[in-house]
């Protein structure tokens, strides 16, 4: 579990934490807690037929980037609470983003409770991310607070204003699972 903190302190009571593993299918789960005891956030309603969508970031979003150790290329995946997301590409910092058309659909999970919520999400890797291939991974959040204020959380902030596109910020290692290398009989 990782706790996500707001780059510039808040009056806020809320807490952010999240959970990401790497399973030996090279499927991808992410999932946040978010504790409003306040009901400080503002939350798009959700969405009956959730899709893919632009500027989602402009709203509360959970957002989680993944790069290759080594590379500057890097991708950048947007969920809402409405149940829409997006995931982009980049090809360097902040530069050449396209949308990764590899993946068409991202089933998503949102249960909002008394004064919680949790998503949560599982993102098959095999289709632009070889099994093999260890990542680098970055856990943020834009949160709208109710007097709609943006603040914006993550497990570290390494820049001098909030940029989550700093690759010194993708600091969860996921390497591949033992069981990906065994694909042959045993023996």
């Amino acid at each position: 579990m990782y706790s996500l903190h707001p780059y510039a302190p808040t009056n806020s009571s809320l807490t952010l934490s999240a959970s990401l593993e790497r399973n030996q299918h090279n499927h991808l789960s992410v999932r946040y807690y978010l504790q409003d005891n306040q009901n400080e956030v503002i939350f798009s309603p959700p969405n009956h037929q959730p899709n893919r969508a632009d500027n989602l970031w402009e709203k509360t979003c959970f957002e989680l980037f993944l790069g290759f150790p080594g590379s500057c290329r890097y991708w950048e995946l947007n969920l809402s609470p409405s149940g829409d997301w997006n995931l982009f590409r980049f090809n360097t910092y902040r530069h050449g983003m396209v949308e990764e058309l590899l993946i068409v659909s991202l089933p998503m999970e949102v249960i909002r409770k008394n004064h919680s919520l949790t998503l949560h999400s599982t993102l098959d890797l095999n289709p632009f991310i070889h099994p093999h291939q260890p990542i680098d991974a970055s856990i943020t959040a834009v949160i709208i607070l109710s007097d709609k204020t943006p603040t914006y959380w993550a497990i570290n902030h390494c820049g001098n204003q909030p940029d989550f596109h700093l690759r010194e910020s993708f600091s969860i290692s996921l390497n591949p699972k033992e069981s990906l290398f065994f694909r042959g009989y045993p023996g």
